[in-house]
């Protein structure tokens, strides 16, 4: 990850979410793009998604059944 930069701006963001709780979409503003700061990374300070996903892996839990936990419905199967 010799070429990894981190972008340092003032971001503005909305995440909308559906009735239960899921995330549907994502609205990103930069209002003023002049002020952005471009650093390069040291390689040794990049994560890559691989060795991310490899220490995340144990903490990953299939979420329980929104029916039976929210609305105290058995799920179909």
């Amino acid at each position: 990850m010799d070429d990894a930069v981190a972008v340092a701006d003032n971001f503005e963001r909305i995440w909308p979410y559906d009735d239960r709780g899921r995330l549907i979409g994502e609205d990103v503003w930069e209002p003023d793009p002049d002020r952005a700061e471009i650093v390069k990374l040291d390689p040794a300070d990049v994560v890559t998604t691989a060795q991310a996903a490899e220490k995340l892996q144990p903490l990953i839990q299939p979420l329980p059944s929104f029916d039976e936990m929210v609305l105290g419905k058995a799920s179909a199967a």
